[in-house]
């Protein structure tokens, strides 16, 4: 017996963390109603993923900007390592970060 979609709906939401959990709550209620119009939507905002092959290389040259916040840096850094499909193990992800930090921050 499969869920109904009053039960994936309900359940959806709960399962995301991250930048999608935050994409989630920031989607209109009438949205969050509507499973087919979620999951379309959902789709359209992380369809990228599949399409995209990033590589430990691409993590290990993605430099903080110069005006870039550290938050934001770790942001950006994340989505693009939520893109590939084997990543590097947490210490290693640390290191990569640290490693590509402003001087200024280290």
């Amino acid at each position: 017996m499969g869920l109904t979609r009053l039960q994936k709906l309900y359940l959806f939401g709960r399962t995301l963390s991250g930048v999608a959990a935050i994409w989630y709550a920031k989607l209109e209620d009438d949205v969050k109603r509507n499973w087919d119009e979620m999951a379309e939507d959902f789709d359209a905002q992380y369809s990228y993923n599949t399409q995209i092959e990033v590589t430990t290389r691409d993590l290990e040259t993605t430099r903080q900007e110069p005006k870039e916040s550290f938050s934001d840096f770790v942001t950006r850094w994340r989505a693009k390592a939520s893109m590939m499909t084997t990543r590097p193990a947490d210490k290693d992800q640390i290191m990569m970060i640290l490693r590509n930090l402003q001087p200024k921050l280290m």
